[in-house]
């Protein structure tokens, strides 16, 4: 669908995919700076995650949207999520809390 034009930035694509993706994702405890274990993040989903991500990228998303819910923009809002991994895949940063609760 995107390669036939579909909007990627229609429906604030960049916080629909923050929002999907943090329904897969192990969650976070802002309280204790604590990651969940409620959630199993594999290599395979991280690979899905981060093509889907780069794919609407690559198509225009636009990273720099705020949505009226929120007063920045979605790499400072989810900054310490696992999620921060993704919104950060062009800069590399690594996230050794994140990598490390990967299973292979």
């Amino acid at each position: 669908m995107i390669e036939m034009g579909a909007d990627v930035n229609g429906n604030s694509c960049l916080w629909r995919f923050c929002l999907q993706a943090r329904q897969i994702l192990p969650t976070y405890n802002h309280v204790q700076h604590k990651l969940g274990n409620d959630r199993i993040v594999t290599e395979e989903l991280k690979d899905d995650l981060s093509r889907i991500f780069l794919l609407l990228k690559e198509h225009g998303m636009d990273m720099d949207y705020v949505t009226p819910n929120a007063s920045c923009k979605a790499e400072e809002f989810y900054k310490e999520e696992p999620l921060a991994y993704f919104l950060n895949l062009k800069t590399r940063r690594k996230w050794k809390w994140f990598t490390k609760s990967i299973r292979t």
